[in-house]
């Protein structure tokens, strides 16, 4: 149970901080690396079996968006920015969730 605290917790910190980093504080190694771990732990501690498709079309949705980033970018110039920074944050979380799904269909056959 303190886990999947943990997991939500990390979840909630990292979209906020995508958006802080996007808008207020200038983009460096250590805040991309920051999403990146941060990715990975929501990928391991919060997204269950159940879970994984609805997660999964989510991060896809959302890492297309995000590769239209330099157009909305033209609406408000931090947008392209938080959503380049929400991608690094899901992208590891769902390969992740992903090879965990795969791992558990290979496993079951």
């Amino acid at each position: 149970m303190a886990m999947e605290k943990i997991g939500k917790m990390v979840f909630l910190l990292g979209v906020l901080l995508a958006a802080i980093v996007g808008v207020v504080l200038a983009e460096t190694t250590l805040w991309i690396a920051i999403l990146a771990v941060a990715g990975v732990v929501v990928g391991l501690l919060n997204v269950e079996g159940h879970e994984a498709k609805t997660f999964l079309l989510a991060a896809i949705a959302l890492l297309a968006v995000g590769s239209a980033e330099d157009s909305l970018g033209v609406l408000w110039a931090p947008l392209s920015q938080v959503l380049k920074n929400i991608g690094v944050f899901v992208a590891p979380a769902a390969i992740i969730v992903a090879a965990k799904s795969l791992w558990g269909t290979a496993a079951s056959k």
